[in-house]
């Protein structure tokens, strides 16, 4: 969230070098977003005769919120979590077709 509108292409750029930081980098959200503030000063952008590493630009940028880092489920354990979960609805499904069958 920013607290007054920025240009969409600067904010897109500072954008892109949080996340990268959040996944490469394995940075908390407040870190990646200090490090990507950084990035986005030391580029020294100088385009259409303003410089975009002015404060204007990357200081309206907040984070709320927890500021930790983000847990990232691991892969193998979802798929082992849906084909256990589908195991027993279908394990589920036959029992209460067999009880219908027996029951008429």
């Amino acid at each position: 969230m920013t607290l007054w509108k920025i240009d969409d292409m600067q904010s897109s750029t500072l954008m892109s070098l949080f996340y990268e930081n959040i996944a490469r980098k394995q940075f908390s959200k407040i870190e990646a977003l200090g490090e990507a503030k950084r990035s986005f000063i030391s580029n020294d952008n100088f385009q259409n005769g303003v410089y975009y590493s002015y404060p204007f630009f990357w200081a309206a940028f907040n984070l709320y919120g927890d500021g930790g880092e983000i847990t990232i489920v691991n892969e193998k354990f979802s798929t082992s979590l849906l084909i256990t979960t589908s195991f027993f609805v279908l394990a589920s499904l036959l029992f209460f077709i067999n009880y219908i069958k027996r029951k008429f």
